[in-house]
């Protein structure tokens, strides 16, 4: 089980920490969906009343097991207490797939939030120019899914330690799907005109397609086991 911990926390951090588990980026990306969905504000203040009545009793439960296991890994020493080595190794590995997704949401979320207000801001500045009207939004959209897209990618390097290789993860596999795709759309009208069904055609130009495609990244000297190899 292991010794207790010598951490501490203040009263502000513990505060600071609570508000920060419970208010994520949620309600400013889903507000509109939570409205929609529960038919108005009066339904949505409802839901949230009976959810804090459905959690009360698991924080009772933690007041509980807090104070009896004053231990450092939490969810995992009070199953390991309850149910056992199998029950604590059940739930850490539960922990970490769930706080792996949170995580994962988080950084989207903040991502979304500002890519969004790049949008906006530059939608309300071009869209009044004059001769630019609704072009403005078009460029607001597609500078905000650019700036998405490279914080999005940048947050995948340094999380996951990928070294950035544009040949095998972009040039390489376009210029392969491309060939592929003009061979297959070639293959399949000759093989149309000469009789052959739709269905059967279809599979023939999958499985040669497929091929090729393979064919074509092995020429440009990509190895599809080596692709995402991490750094080192």
């Amino acid at each position: 089980m292991g010794k207790s911990g010598g951490k501490g926390i203040s009263y502000f951090g513990l505060v600071a920490m609570g508000i920060g588990c419970m208010l994520g980026t949620s309600w400013l990306l889903l507000t509109g969906t939570w409205l929609e969905t529960a038919g108005g504000p009066l339904n949505l203040v409802v839901a949230f009343a009976l959810c804090i009545i459905i959690e009360l009793p698991f924080a009772f439960a933690y007041m509980e097991a807090i104070p009896m296991l004053p231990l450092p890994g939490g969810e995992v020493v009070y199953s390991y207490a309850a149910f056992g080595s199998r029950g604590g190794f059940a739930v850490g590995w539960a922990g970490i797939l769930m706080n792996t997704i949170v995580f994962c949401w988080v950084d989207l979320a903040a991502v979304s939030l500002l890519g969004g207000g790049v949008q906006l801001a530059l939608t309300l500045v071009l869209v009044p120019l004059p001769g630019v009207g609704m072009g403005g939004y078009v460029a607001g959209a597609l500078v905000s899914a650019g700036l998405e897209a490279l914080l999005c990618l940048a947050l995948t390097l340094r999380h996951t330690g990928l070294a950035l290789r544009p040949l095998p993860w972009l040039i390489a596999p376009g210029l392969a799907a491309l060939l592929s795709a003009l061979t297959m759309s070639l293959l399949q009208r000759r093989l149309l005109s000469c009789g052959f069904g739709a269905l059967s055609s279809a599979g023939t130009c999958l499985v040669f397609g497929g091929v090729l495609y393979l064919a074509a990244l092995s020429a440009q000297g990509v190895e599809l086991g080596r692709i995402f190899r991490l750094r080192g």
